[in-house]
């Protein structure tokens, strides 16, 4: 084989890898809508903010709070400030935790949403989840954020006396999960 044409299939190659292998931001953004869009259908309880929006068929209508952000570091500063946020709010919120109030975990999605997950046995009143966002949303506008994205969703309880699954990571003292992809730390401790 000559050199010419070793070098022309070697770029045809890698070319053809470059173009099959490249996934753009926008089709990784569809995937983390994706993998959350339950939680803004089949198992939203309330929604307040700018919280994305999705169809009948579980499709992005509106992206919510991210459309508003030009790049990945606005992301990530993005992230950065609801993570504060959820950090600074937890002592507030620990108050609502189960056993003496309805929240199991306390924490924010893929797409930049701070989630308050509420055991699917109880039915809690638009009240308490009024008095549970203004807690985050004082809290948010101190940092200089209105309309904070929030939703409040129905979750089991989880059985931990399941067998160990991935999605489960024992730390100490609590146990971090992804309930459908999303991270928190509930109120049980490891034993």
């Amino acid at each position: 084989m000559s050199k010419i044409s070793f070098l022309n299939l070697l770029i045809v190659f890698l070319l053809i890898i470059c173009l099959s292998g490249a996934a753009s931001g926008y089709e990784l953004r569809n995937k983390s809508y994706q993998v959350v869009s339950e939680d803004y259908t089949k198992y939203l309880i309330a929604a307040y903010g700018d919280v994305p929006v999705y169809d009948q068929n579980g499709e992005v209508v509106d992206t919510g709070i991210i459309k508003d952000l030009p790049d990945k570091r606005a992301l990530n500063d993005w992230y950065d400030d609801i993570d504060l946020i959820v950090e600074e709010t937890h002592p507030d919120i620990e108050a609502y935790y189960y056993p003496e109030g309805p929240v199991l975990s306390y924490g924010y999605d893929r797409v930049g949403t701070v989630r308050v997950a509420i055991d699917e046995e109880t039915n809690v009143d638009r009240e308490m989840m009024d008095k549970i966002y203004r807690v985050i949303s004082l809290r948010a506008s101190e940092s200089g954020i209105d309309d904070v994205p929030v939703i409040f969703v129905s979750e089991p309880i989880p059985d931990i006396g399941m067998p160990y699954k991935p999605e489960w990571v024992w730390v100490i003292l609590g146990v971090k999960n992804t309930v459908r992809d999303l991270f928190g730390t509930n109120i049980f401790a490891a034993a």
